[in-house]
């Protein structure tokens, strides 16, 4: 079915855009160094010293949902800087900043409480009755809704429990 609805499409005449990647980043060897300082391959483990729930919220938001991979600023060679999770990437994705999602309360969601977090990943609606742009809406029509309730509130338990990190999206 997927196949026959691509193919009822009209061809979109659009040329395909080159990768702008560092000089020093083109090659296997490159990619050969990079994995060797910064992938570490494994399973998530559970925090013992947490609680289920948030067990759960960590496992979707580290395993699953992938956030740190958007919203934490990265080095000069695109690896996450682990000194600052979650603090917000100003070259984010496409190019556009990614905000700040620790418990920050000026530069983050802080001021947030659970139920915002819930109803944000539900719908994209921020407390203020703004709504999530960009990739993120993509993230919340096409992944976060279809969470159940209690996934969503796992989540929102992690996210909350984010220690407060100065936003890095300046």
């Amino acid at each position: 079915d997927l196949h026959a609805y691509l193919m009822s499409l009209e061809p979109v005449a659009r040329p395909s855009v080159g990768h702008e990647v560092a000089w020093y980043l083109r090659g296997d060897w490159a990619v050969r160094v990079w994995r060797l300082l910064n992938f570490r391959a494994g399973r998530f483990t559970p925090n013992p010293g947490r609680d289920p729930q948030w067990n759960r919220g960590a496992y979707l938001a580290t395993a699953l949902a992938h956030c740190r991979e958007c919203h934490t600023p990265r080095d000069a060679l695109g690896a996450l800087d682990l000194s600052r999770p979650y603090a917000g990437n100003s070259a984010g994705v496409d190019g556009e900043s990614t905000p700040n999602i620790t418990s920050h309360e000026q530069d983050g969601v802080g001021e947030w409480d659970l139920d915002d977090l819930v109803t944000y990943f539900e719908m994209g609606m921020t407390p203020e009755a703004d709504f999530a742009g960009g990739a993120m809406a993509e993230v919340i029509d096409n992944g976060l809704s279809h969470l159940s309730d209690a996934d969503r509130e796992a989540l929102a338990v992690y996210v909350r429990s984010l220690p407060p990190i100065a936003d890095a999206a300046d």
